[in-house]
């Protein structure tokens, strides 16, 4: 397979990912909330310590944020942001700072 086969195959792949997993991104502005101390109204962290946000993948995000969920990523402020919060509202999440413009 040459090479704009294969990415072209990769591209669709990664978009079509996306498409799957995107939730209820107004439901994940409303629990974004929580995070704007830390991640900024915008999805952009408010220092250098703090990662942005803003238009990273859904998938990337959801995992993430289930790892600090279920403890295997320790933060203690992570860990406790998202204590208890379902999956769907992971996906939601994930989804809306997916929707943002990335810096």
């Amino acid at each position: 397979m040459n090479k704009t086969v294969t990415f072209t195959m990769a591209s669709t792949f990664l978009l079509l990912s996306n498409v799957a997993l995107a939730a209820d991104i107004a439901k994940g502005n409303e629990l974004s909330v929580k995070c704007i101390g830390c991640h900024g109204a915008t999805g952009i962290g408010i220092n250098k310590t703090i990662p942005n946000l803003a238009g990273k993948d859904i998938a990337y995000l959801s995992d993430k944020i289930k790892a600090y969920r279920d403890g295997s990523l320790s933060n203690p402020v992570m860990n406790s942001m998202v204590a208890g919060i379902s999956d769907s509202d992971v996906d939601n999440l994930a989804s809306y700072y997916n929707s943002l413009p990335s810096q």
